[in-house]
């Protein structure tokens, strides 16, 4: 809206009172130009997963001093960053994003081992034991988000990337091996290597290298 074809920057905005986010922190850049923007309207940050619905929460008050964060849990959730040996990480050290408490998904549709790797059995709460006789099927249970972070002293999450090769541009998420794998159907293609590079609007820009084919020829040999 900001920088695209809408005529936002023509239109009359101090109506608006209240600007919030859903699942991932904004481009610093874009931050700034929506609070140039919508000069009497507030902000408030907030990550969340389809998973999770939501996890974290930057209130307005915390915008200026702490925009590079997503914020601090909301109510009846608590975030912890565990390391790849499953052992919970220091203030400060990145390791995956947990979610636990209320908002934990109940299964991947037709898909249970996806769902074994995300939704798991939340051993850090041992007095919080599954019961399956009970209407609320997410407790005892704990959401490993694939996200990578880090927390600070006073408990504000900090996002650094992914723990798989999946990406938010335009903040909607892709799988870039997924692209990899559309880009190779194709047949004037040999090979491709996706990646992704910051982008101040997009937030990541995808990016494809590519090994072109060429019928009856050797590949080494080609111009």
């Amino acid at each position: 809206m900001v920088r695209g074809v809408s005529p936002i920057k023509e239109t009359k905005l101090s109506s608006i009172r209240l600007i919030t986010s859903t699942g991932a922190p904004f481009p610093q850049a874009i931050l700034q130009e929506i609070k140039d923007l919508f000069k009497e309207a507030k902000l408030c940050l907030n990550y969340g997963l389809t998973e999770t619905y939501r996890s974290t929460s930057l209130a307005p008050d915390f915008v200026d001093s702490h925009y590079l964060s997503v914020g601090k849990p909301i109510e009846g959730v608590s975030i912890i960053i565990l390391r790849q040996d499953d052992h919970l990480a220091d203030v400060g050290e990145v390791g995956e994003v947990v979610h636990r408490g209320e908002g934990v998904f109940i299964a991947y549709w037709g898909d249970a081992e996806k769902t074994q790797l995300s939704r798991r059995l939340d051993t850090f709460a041992p007095d919080i034991s599954p019961d399956i006789s009970s209407d609320n099927q997410e407790a005892g249970y704990c959401v490993y988000t694939g996200d990578l972070g880090w927390l600070d002293e006073e408990g504000f999450l900090y996002l650094v990337g992914r723990r798989d090769r999946q990406i938010k541009t335009m903040d909607m998420r892709v799988g870039l091996d997924e692209v990899e794998a559309i880009l190779l159907e194709f047949p004037l293609i040999a090979e491709v290597a996706v990646a992704a590079l910051p982008h101040e609007i997009m937030g990541n820009m995808i990016v494809a290298a590519i090994v072109p084919r060429y019928e009856n020829e050797d590949l080494t040999k080609a111009p």
